[in-house]
């Protein structure tokens, strides 16, 4: 998430926040304060989530994908079916089944088709199993070269 987008949510929550918790406040005290700590828990989540770096690192056996601080996939090697830089027509079209892009809004620049479905952590401790994974990297080429030395 870019750094206006998330200020701007952020924004929109506090003036959202003032205006409720005005209107509630004479009638409802508690549902008021109750609506406001909901809000800075939410703008808490929103800031440590965007402020959140993706990494992805690749073992001698295994890869580790974190977009976020939320969403995580550990993975055998031997379990990555093909791994190659898409051409725009490859790229599965999002709400396909079975496909997550972790891309930022991007479109993928590197696909990951699995033999078996993964289990991807999504936040809140949601799994989803993906076959197809979509990530958006500054050296494709490169990481590409990297899993398939590491398959063998």
């Amino acid at each position: 998430m870019s750094r206006s987008v998330m200020f701007g949510i952020i924004l929109m929550i506090l003036a959202e926040s003032v205006a409720v918790h005005a209107l509630v406040y004479a009638r409802w005290p508690m549902a008021s304060l109750a609506l406001v700590a909901c809000n800075v828990l939410t703008v808490w989540w929103i800031s440590r989530e965007g402020s959140a770096e993706s990494r992805i690192t690749l073992f001698a056996d295994r890869l580790e994908v974190r977009h976020g601080r939320s969403t995580r996939a550990d993975f055998p090697l031997a379990i990555v079916g093909d791994v190659r830089v898409p051409t725009w027509q490859e790229v599965p079209q999002a709400g396909t089944v079975g496909y997550r892009a972790l891309s930022g809004g991007d479109d993928p620049n590197v696909l990951l088709t699995f033999e078996a479905p993964v289990s991807l952590r999504l936040a809140m401790g949601a799994r989803r199993g993906v076959r197809v994974l979509g990530l958006r990297l500054e050296s494709p080429e490169d990481f590409v070269s990297a899993v398939q030395r590491a398959r063998g």
